[in-house]
């Protein structure tokens, strides 16, 4: 049987305290506006065992520390514990610099959302001639995304030939379109390469050094890079995957880093994510409208809205609007929240992408910590008021969402009906507020008549549905 310890560090800022983790490390306390208890961070990390892969965790509001963690091991190997300066690769984390990237060349009147793809890259397929950046940007794009590995070893082939234009249109030929640009959302990480490769022309600079220029260079993020595998790189956490409960092994290492580029492949901290996300929201970066339009939900062709803006996907937590993204990739996986009215960040980052514990607990610790700094604790909350819950139960739509949304009641909660995910549990905050953690969803009823009620779906823009 495992032996499972809470956590091997956590440092919170609240009030005047000094306690001890089970490990006997220190957690210190000091004041600060948000306040959350060492023994609430505790219990949510708790599922991570002391003696296998683990990770690190900050929390910070208006860049001033609020509480940070590092637990489990950075090399299993030789039996280190994990430190709050490890590097990870932060997979799909990267595409939120990707997105402001091109913001940047926005700006300096070098390119526009309203740009097809043509326009930078020529002898494009004319099945995608109607794709423009916004869409690469959006997912919405309509290219066909198999991520096997034949597509992988292609798109290889094609950057490291980068300079040679053919060798770019030979491999999106080979890809298929099937949807129209804007119709719907599909998540994509040959656009987010493809836009990396836009990047590069538009700059006349390679992806890494136009984001050392923008980013990592004025903002002191001297841990941010382009992941390699063959260089040394000091504080790197070793990661590791373990499929179907089996043995840790070493993530599977590509011998070509190439593929990750600008879909996957920055290495990161805690520390320069917190740097990187203040500055941006900050209007340090780019300017005020240009982040309104980056993180406002999208409108597709048919006037229904998204879930997600411009490289980041959009949540509300009882009325805290956030953005987010996360990542997972061999050996590592990776979440990151913004509030952006209460200026609360939270980032997590694990060496570990397939881990034996339900990598489920790690995505949802931050906005568990979130929900208590925002007085909107949602976990392991009785319903106020199970009478209430058959007359929530029905379906729902809008003119604005292109999903009929099922609510079931069974055993006196709350299910929504998700054909790709499932029934999903409405987690109430009040009677008639619920969170449904794993669509970043919160879900409130208001009475109409007598017997009828509507629906406020708010995932970042609140839409109101009516009962059918």
């Amino acid at each position: 049987m495992r032996t499972y310890k809470y956590i091997v560090l956590i440092t919170i800022c609240l009030f005047a305290l000094t306690c001890r983790s089970q490990n006997e490390k220190p957690i210190t306390e000091q004041e600060t506006e948000l306040k959350i208890s060492a023994k609430s961070i505790a219990e949510i990390l708790s599922f991570f065992p002391a003696d296998e892969p683990g990770g690190t965790f900050l929390a910070t509001q208006n860049g001033k520390h609020i509480a940070s963690a590092a637990f489990g091991k950075s090399n299993l190997e030789l039996d280190i514990d994990m430190q709050l300066n490890n590097l990870f690769n932060i997979a799909s984390l990267t595409k939120p610099f990707t997105a402001v990237a091109i913001f940047t060349l926005i700006e300096k009147g070098k390119i526009s959302l309203n740009d097809t793809v043509s326009k930078f890259v020529p002898n494009f397929p004319k099945e995608g001639g109607e794709i423009t950046i916004g869409h690469l940007l959006s997912h919405s794009s309509g290219m066909e995304y198999k991520n096997d590995e034949q597509q992988r070893n292609n798109f290889k082939r094609a950057i490291k030939n980068k300079n040679n234009p053919d060798f770019i249109l030979e491999y999106f030929t080979k890809e298929k379109f099937d949807a129209k640009p804007g119709n719907k959302f599909d998540y994509n990480n040959v656009a987010y390469q493809l836009l990396g490769y836009i990047i590069e022309l538009v700059s006349g600079k390679t992806y890494e050094a136009y984001l050392k220029e923008v980013f990592f260079t004025p903002l002191r993020m001297n841990n941010t890079f382009l992941e390699s595998t063959s260089k040394v790189i000091k504080d790197r956490a070793i990661g590791y995957d373990s499929f179907d409960g089996q043995d840790y092994q070493v993530r599977k290492i590509d011998s070509d880093d190439s593929y990750f580029y600008s879909a996957g492949g920055l290495m990161s901290t805690v520390e320069d994510l917190s740097r990187w996300y203040e500055a941006l929201m900050s209007y340090e970066i780019i300017s005020q409208k240009n982040l309104e339009k980056l993180i406002r939900p999208i409108q597709y062709n048919n006037g229904t809205y998204a879930a997600n803006g411009y490289g980041v996907f959009t949540g509300n937590l009882n009325g805290h609007d956030f953005v987010l993204h996360d990542g997972l990739g061999w050996g590592y996986g990776a979440i990151v929240l913004y509030f952006p009215k209460s200026k609360l960040f939270i980032a997590h980052l694990r060496n570990c992408g397939y881990c034996k514990y339900d990598v489920g607990l790690s995505y949802g610790a931050p906005i568990k910590i979130a929900s208590i700094l925002l007085n909107s604790a949602y976990f392991n909350n009785d319903y106020p008021n199970t009478a209430l819950l058959k007359e929530y139960a029905g379906s729902y739509q809008s003119p604005f969402s292109n999903e009929v949304k099922i609510i079931i009641e069974q055993n006196n909660k709350l299910y929504l009906k998700s054909k790709r995910l499932g029934s999903l549990l409405l987690m109430p905050i009040n009677e008639n507020t619920f969170f449904i953690e794993r669509n970043n969803e919160t879900i409130t009823f208001k009475k109409q008549t007598k017997n009828e009620f509507e629906m406020i779906s708010n995932k970042g823009l609140p839409i109101v549905f009516e009962k059918i």
